[in-house]
């Protein structure tokens, strides 16, 4: 390898090392073919002179559970679901821990869960109950702390006389 390249790779990873943040994204779950709703966000929890141990959630919103994970994973949702869930697995534990569960409806705070973490792979889960009212755009990000480790968002259309489907879309139009 070059000598520019291999500087150019030191940065990357110094900067990745010292920020504590690796990745955000949005993507497929290529093993699956899913879609992944939430956004993945990695945050170092632990740092030695020989490695750099990473924690991160991955979310994912349904109506239903099953062999705990999400039945069909969407980001958009009708009242008539009368539940959705916040399914969420953690990577990279060290330790038994805690997370939270930060549900927003149209930018204000409406509960806090809060979900043990008991192995370096854990999957867990909170739910929302849908009434008249709770229509609107959703996010709930995940925290250990004070520290973010995952996000995601969805929205809930009313079903009688209120907001349709069509116009509850997720970011600009």
């Amino acid at each position: 390898m070059r000598r520019g390249k291999r500087i150019q790779c030191f940065l990357v990873l110094a900067i990745a090392f010292f920020t504590g943040t690796v990745a955000t994204l949005n993507a497929e779950d290529s093993r699956e073919g899913r879609k992944i709703v939430g956004k993945d966000f990695s945050v170092v929890i632990e740092r030695s002179a020989n490695r750099t141990h990473m924690l991160r959630a991955d979310v994912a919103f349904c109506s239903e559970i099953a062999n705990k994970e999400c039945a069909e994973s969407t980001d958009l949702f009708t009242v008539d679901a009368a539940k959705i869930y916040c399914h969420t697995t953690v990577h990279g534990s060290t330790s038994d821990m805690e997370i939270k569960h930060l549900w927003y409806q149209n930018g204000k705070i409406d509960q806090i869960v809060r979900l043990p973490v008991k192995s370096s792979r854990w999957r867990t889960w909170s739910l929302k109950a849908l009434s008249s009212g709770t229509g609107g755009n959703w996010r709930v990000e995940v925290y250990t702390g004070d520290e973010k480790i995952g996000e995601g968002e969805f929205s809930v259309a009313e079903t009688e006389g209120g907001e349709s489907e069509k116009d509850l879309k997720m970011g600009p139009p």
